[in-house]
């Protein structure tokens, strides 16, 4: 009996960001290649996304692994709002995907499974069609606590990626910690390091014994991906930028420090939301989205360029 062939599409943008904001941990190709071998002969593995804005190792890592990073850039578009001319940037990196997916289901049918590694609901109705038109079997392999419902609902299977959080030093003083930002965010709009760490030296709970504890309990809490920095494009001053700490809700770790206990709302939530969508598909019911998460990019050109491995 033949082998099954599979497909490959990487989302790195989804991959890559929310690894980071969910788990801490960087992007390794060998998971996705792992899964796809559970599922037949790897036949091609493609990664897209804007290659610039991240580390280039990333690319090394892609190319260890047989996997074509295939290099697509930002769109530099104005538009007119309330009667003044904005740049706005598009990302057709989704179009893109779509594209080589389309011409695999077209041209290939040899391939019997695509893997496709995203979580972004705007790939429902192209997974609808990949499994319906072209009877093939669509596994989601994007990142665990990041997948849109829509896709879970039409995929054959989701197989996501879950790894291991990296544990903080300073976990019970985290525990008072996180509480005591979240009241601190409802009070006060964007926090610096200083702010925070004076708010610490106040607090009878942590009764901390000097500054410099202070600062390694924030640090760690910022090293474990509790707390991000964020940029924060000063309304006053166009292009001018300063630095935010804020709560990475998004984090694998805070439900088990938050006081506001957000998991069990959230699967509440996504009950609900599971509820609705199967009464109507096509309506979008999770608001998980990368562009929420994606950092300022740099402007490209809006063309498309390919690296591959090995040449």
């Amino acid at each position: 009996m033949d082998q099954k062939k599979v497909a490959l599409f990487i989302d790195i943008d989804h991959v890559y960001r929310h690894l980071k904001t969910i788990y801490n941990c960087d992007f390794d190709s060998a998971l996705l290649i792992e899964k796809a071998r559970k599922h037949g002969m790897l036949d091609r593995a493609q990664a897209y996304g804007d290659f610039t804005a991240y580390p280039p190792e990333l690319r090394q890592n892609l190319k260890t692994c047989g996997i074509r990073a295939i290099q697509v850039d930002y769109e530099l578009e104005k538009r007119s709002l309330n009667g003044q001319v904005q740049d706005i940037l598009k990302d057709t990196k989704d179009l893109e995907i779509l594209a080589d997916l389309f011409e695999v289901l077209t041209d290939n049918p040899s391939i019997t499974t695509i893997l496709l590694s995203t979580g972004s609901r705007q790939a429902s109705r192209a997974v609808a069609i990949a499994r319906n038109k072209f009877g093939k079997e669509v596994v989601i392999c994007g990142v665990d606590r990041a997948i849109a419902n829509e896709l879970k609902i039409v995929a054959n299977d989701i197989d996501p990626l879950v790894v291991t959080p990296i544990e903080p030093s300073h976990s019970d003083a985290l525990s008072i910690l996180i509480p005591l930002v979240e009241s601190l965010e409802r009070r006060k709009r964007y926090l610096n390091f200083k702010f925070i760490r004076d708010q610490m030296m106040r607090s009878e709970a942590l009764n901390l014994p000097s500054t410099e504890k202070g600062d390694e309990i924030l640090s760690d809490a910022i090293d474990c991906g509790l707390i991000v920095k964020r940029k924060i494009e000063d309304k006053y001053n166009s292009g001018q930028f300063f630095t935010a700490y804020t709560l990475n809700k998004e984090s694998a770790l805070f439900p088990r420090y938050s006081a506001e206990q957000p998991e069990s709302k959230t699967e509440s939530e996504e009950n609900s939301q599971k509820s609705q969508a199967t009464k109507n598909p096509a309506s979008p019911q999770n608001t998980t989205d990368d562009e929420s998460m994606r950092a300022i990019p740099r402007y490209g050109s809006g063309q498309r360029g390919d690296w591959t491995p090995g040449l």
